[in-house]
């Protein structure tokens, strides 16, 4: 409870005041030098004046203005036209007390000035509070006296519960100053500059306020105006827009029952009901709905029954994304099961709104009601600026829940097929769902049953054989090129070991010819690397012809292995490019399987290219499995294999000479 609006019922005054019709008076004199009806008015009201003159001065007594209130009623239409009396809402307010003195009709019915206009009512820091209105005071005395350009209005939101649907209205009160001057007292001192700027720099402070402007110096006469101008619309919608960009506002039960609240007083509608239904996925249909916070359409007893899929309504809505409002849905043509889960939900009238975000169906709105007609194409007009804000919020609400959700598979589960990963949603978010209920129970098993296996693979036949006879032939061409280097500097120079090196390159070169052993390759380079490379970095030195002739035989070696690296780089290339044509092709054709069935499906790649594929009933979410697909699928199978075998073939020229076309092969099974 905001504990300064308390203090307006005793508010003593700041400033020396009083209560007059003198500044009113004044203007109907100025109305009246210049308009000939006021005049005649003009002239009525001042003989009824000449009887009451105490009307002329301040009027500390007042019982005054019940005792001459039909006198002060006319002089009060030049503020309140009697035309307006019973549309709009205008008091006339004692200036000190705050308590009026006249109110029109609708005025009347606010109950604003009833049980000492209770605190709970008003929002804030409002200007009704002693303070706002001692700063507004005096931004009146500063423009007025100071000559400085200073205005002060603060908004006061009044909120009241209306009688008859039993849901808040929201008016703002504007405070006008039209009949009440300030008076000073002939003691107003010059103000230095010095002080204009800490006035400035602190308009919101009363205590420097009234230390550089005494308050006794002036004196405030005449009377105030309030009016009420209703707001509830624009406050509701700024209402609703706030909760909606907190993310759990359709998460929390609580919450979601506030925002159904604010829709209530938006419509004017106490009894409607609220739902709001959301697609997690790509598939925009209600079998993959998501209910957030609460539903119509999505509450237990309608999925109980199965009554979601013969809902077609909503089916209408999500194929023309357009907003449909059901007068009454017992004459809309449902089905007797579907009418009757309605009828028996106290669902008669219903409103289904698609919510868009960045042109993406991302759920539903539903408003219902149990009265036909009462929500119509007028009166939710109102709901064009919700229904964004709504989509917004269930936006937000899905990233989250994806976040969430990852989370539950990462904790829960291994890596996870994308074919399949929609089977570890539901599960995953059945589980936060549980937690949310507060039903402490594991994430469920998840199995996939009658699923047929198909498998495929290709290889080049005896790849190991044709790979080490590439080594082979490397390794002895490093060699024979080493033993030329050392045999023409052995020539030219008297160094036996050279002689000695150029032996036993020779029985390495004799040792390969016979074959590659499973250590042959490591005992070559290792005896290249310590015996040959060690006496080139030797030999290099020693003539400008040994330099030339090692610098070309380093030139002819791998430059990230160091040795000669020619016949397996063909090898692996050729397999590589074999592969990768299956491999790429496999794509290409895998893409035309899915559309027959969609399907598991996964490859890998070695010396050759395999393939695993898995289908079934159980492995999608929204398709019915026919043994048609299986067959469908083995043809795939079959065409696919001869159109890669066609590809292949076509490499022909490409291929190293080592790698035979005559020596691939495949192999399907299923």
């Amino acid at each position: 409870m905001n504990k300064n609006i308390q203090k307006v019922i005793n508010y003593s005054g700041t400033f020396k005041g009083s209560f007059s019709f003198r500044p009113l008076i004044k203007y109907w004199e100025k109305r009246a030098a210049t308009n000939k009806v006021f005049a005649s008015h003009y002239d009525t009201i001042k003989k009824k004046l000449e009887s009451s003159p105490e009307l002329l001065e301040p009027i500390a007594d007042k019982s005054l203005v019940e005792k001459n209130y039909g006198l002060v009623e006319e002089l009060l239409n030049i503020c309140f036209p009697p035309a307006i009396q019973d549309h709009e809402y205008y008091a006339a307010v004692f200036p000190e007390s705050l308590e009026s003195f006249y109110e029109t009709p609708g005025f009347k019915r606010l109950g604003l000035f009833e049980n000492q206009m209770r605190s709970q009512a008003f929002n804030e820091n409002c200007c009704l509070t002693q303070d706002g209105r001692i700063v507004a005071g005096y931004a009146g005395i500063i423009s007025g006296f100071c000559g400085l350009n200073v205005s002060y209005e603060y908004p006061i939101i009044y909120t009241r519960t209306d009688e008859k649907t039993g849901l808040e209205r929201h008016y703002r009160i504007r405070i006008f100053s039209w009949f009440c001057e300030f008076k000073n007292s002939g003691k107003l001192r010059e103000i230095s500059e010095a002080e204009k700027k800490r006035l400035f720099d602190n308009l919101d402070n009363v205590k420097v306020l009234t230390e550089i402007i005494p308050p006794e110096n002036f004196e405030l006469e005449g009377f105030f105006i309030f009016n009420a101008v209703d707001i509830t619309d624009q406050e509701t919608l700024s209402s609703l827009k706030f909760d909606l960009i907190q993310k759990e506002s359709i998460m929390s039960l609580s919450k979601f029952e506030t925002l159904q609240h604010k829709l209530r007083t938006l419509l004017k509608k106490p009894e409607i009901k609220l739902g709001l239904i959301a697609f997690p996925s790509e598939n925009k249909s209600m079998k993959y709905a998501l209910k957030m916070g609460s539903s119509i359409v999505l509450q237990d007893t309608f999925i109980e029954n199965e009554i979601v899929g013969d809902c077609k309504m909503y089916d209408e809505v999500l194929k023309r994304r357009e907003v449909k409002i059901i007068y009454d849905v017992k004459d809309f043509g449902c089905s007797p099961r579907v009418e009757e889960a309605f009828m028996n939900a106290g669902i008669r009238n219903l409103l289904i709104a698609p919510l868009i975000y960045k042109d993406e169906l991302i759920g539903i709105l539903e408003i219902a009601s149990s009265i036909p007609g009462e929500l119509n194409k007028v009166n939710v007009l109102k709901l064009i600026d919700v229904y964004p804000l709504f989509a917004i919020c269930i936006e937000s609400s899905l990233d989250d829940l994806n976040k969430s959700v990852q989370s539950v598979i990462k904790e829960k589960c291994t890596a996870i097929h994308p074919s399949v990963e929609w089977r570890f949603r539901d599960a995953a978010m059945a589980y936060l769902n549980n937690i949310r209920n507060d039903i402490i129970i594991e994430m469920e098993d998840i199995v996939f049953e009658n699923v047929y296996p198909f498998y495929g693979y290709s290889d080049v036949k005896d790849s190991s054989v044709y790979r080490n006879s590439a080594i082979q032939s490397d390794l002895i061409e490093n060699l024979k090129l080493a033993q030329e280097i050392v045999l023409k500097i052995s020539s030219e120079t008297s160094m036996p070991i050279l002689e000695e090196l150029s032996f036993r390159i020779n029985n390495q070169i004799e040792n390969l010819s016979k074959g590659l052993s499973s250590s042959g390759e490591v005992d070559v380079i290792d005896f290249l690397r310590n015996e040959v490379v060690s006496t080139f970095g030797f030999l290099q030195d020693t003539s400008p012809e040994a330099m030339s002739m090692i610098t070309g035989y380093r030139d002819k070696l791998d430059p990230m292995s160091g040795f000669l690296f020619k016949k397996r780089k063909e090898v692996e290339e050729s397999i590589m490019l074999i592969n990768e044509t299956i491999a790429s092709e496999l794509d290409i054709q895998q893409d035309k399987a899915q559309r027959i069935f969609p399907h598991y499906f996964e490859k890998y790649k070695s010396d050759g290219v395999e393939h695993n594929i898995y289908m079934g009933d159980s492995l999608v979410a929204d398709k019915k499995f026919n043994p048609m697909h299986l067959k469908s699928l083995r043809l795939w199978q079959l065409v696919t294999i001869c159109i890669i075998a066609k590809k292949c073939i076509e490499l022909k020229d490409r291929l190293s000479s080592l790698i035979l076309l005559t020596l691939f092969m495949f192999r399907i099974q299923h």
